[in-house]
């Protein structure tokens, strides 16, 4: 049964309501994933309340897409040491644990679903578990691999030992764990031993990315064809590669134009960089736009582009982007990583060895140059869409909640 036929009826009778999600992020704008599963809980009749970081403009509570948000006045800490991400997690962690308490009281909330990073944000809600709430572990991420890659610190590092054990101990405390992908969940089930873990795939939001593809219909007679990049500019989705592969020999930079939608730490050396290859006609920087924004812009593009940086955590992440390039339609131009190949074969996209910039410059330039095997990526990688999409893994997401409540005792894989 598709998880779209659920109503509210039916979520009265599962009596899986009120829900609360904590999650160390800026919502809605920074975390899509919470917001498509808050927001469908939303609209099948079930209440829920969110949890959050308060950005300066940003109100302390309202309600966005029958969500109730609450915000808690602790800020983001990009490119820090590990003791001011240890201490921003604390901080918190203890307001969170305060405030899940506090509307604990009121709500009496059935399931409280704790999204990582970090893991231990678990142990706030252990005075609603004691009366019978629920707890899931949402795992975005694995804490340990994505701290050792931002932080350059080793497995024998004190803090990685440290959050190697809080994973260990916060998997082990929930009630249900929930992660994105088969990879994931096989590293979180060798180092904590738990094997019950499901999966919710962060597939495209198909009511701003499918609902668009009609528009991309339009690209196939442009004489100048535009690839697109969209999220943030950092080193983790490293532009540089792509600027310097336009400026290789024989490369069709007459017929291509790049452009990025997005803003972030790597954005002034990107510009510097654009200016010094004699890129900025071929160049355009739109800064950030708002997500349903960006879906109408991507989906006029021609080729996608997801450079992912070599990394240790790199084959680990199926990246959003990539899959919102597929739901367009739009063929993309990535580095074969342990676990994109996982989910894309070599006929759906177009692969670079990670850290070949020649072998990406060939790749692009093979899809600016042949429409036809633009198309026929786009083609083949519709069977991705047809395999995971929103009304599949929401359908998954709410078994894994019906689960928890009624039949704790059973497993949640998928």
């Amino acid at each position: 049964m598709s998880g779209d036929r659920y109503n509210q009826s039916e979520a009265k009778k599962e009596n899986l309501g009120p829900v609360c999600m904590i999650v160390h992020a800026y919502y809605p704008a920074d975390e899509t994933r919470v917001k498509r599963e808050a927001e469908f809980l939303a609209k099948k009749g079930i209440r829920v309340d969110v949890i959050c970081l308060k950005d300066q403009d940003q109100a302390w509570t309202e309600k966005v897409g029958g969500v109730s948000i609450f915000r808690i006045p602790v800020s983001r800490h990009r490119k820090s040491g590990p003791l001011v991400y240890a201490l921003e997690y604390a901080a918190f962690g203890f307001f969170s644990a305060l405030l899940v308490t506090i509307l604990f009281a009121r709500r009496r909330y059935r399931l409280i679903e704790v999204n990582t990073l970090p893991d231990p944000l678990i142990f706030g809600a252990f005075v609603p578990k004691i009366f019978g709430a629920k707890l899931i572990l949402n795992m975005h991420e694995t804490t340990p691999d994505l701290m050792m890659e931002r932080l350059q610190i080793g497995r024998d590092h004190w803090f990685t030992r440290l959050i190697v054990w809080f994973e260990r101990i916060s998997v082990r405390y929930a009630d249900a764990v929930v992660t994105v992908s088969d990879p994931v969940r096989e590293i979180i089930q060798d180092r904590t031993g738990r094997k019950d873990i499901g999966i919710v795939m962060n597939v495209a939001d198909d009511s701003i990315f499918r609902s668009t593809l009609s528009q991309t219909r339009r690209r196939i007679s442009a004489s100048v064809v535009s690839v697109a990049y969209h999220g943030l500019i950092a080193r983790s989705y490293d532009l540089r590669p792509v600027l310097r592969a336009l400026t290789t020999d024989n490369f069709p930079i007459d017929r291509v134009h790049l452009q990025v939608y997005g803003s972030g730490p790597l954005e002034l050396e990107l510009k510097d960089l654009t200016k010094a290859l004699g890129l900025e006609s071929r160049v355009t920087y739109h800064g950030f736009v708002r997500m349903e924004e960006v879906a109408k812009l991507v989906a006029e593009a021609d080729i996608g582009v997801v450079p992912v940086a070599s990394s240790y955590y790199a084959d680990f992440a199926l990246p959003t982007k990539l899959l919102e390039y597929v739901a367009l339609h739009i063929p993309v131009v990535v580095p074969r990583f342990k676990t994109i190949c996982s989910y894309f074969s070599e006929e759906m996209v177009a692969y670079y060895d990670p850290g070949d910039n020649e072998g990406l410059a060939r790749a692009l330039s093979l899809l600016v140059r042949d429409t036809e095997s633009r198309e026929r990526f786009a083609e083949q990688a519709e069977t991705f869409n047809t395999m995971y999409n929103w009304p599949q893994q929401s359908e998954a997401y709410m078994k894994i909640l019906q689960s928890t409540l009624n039949n704790p005792d059973s497993t949640h894989g998928s």
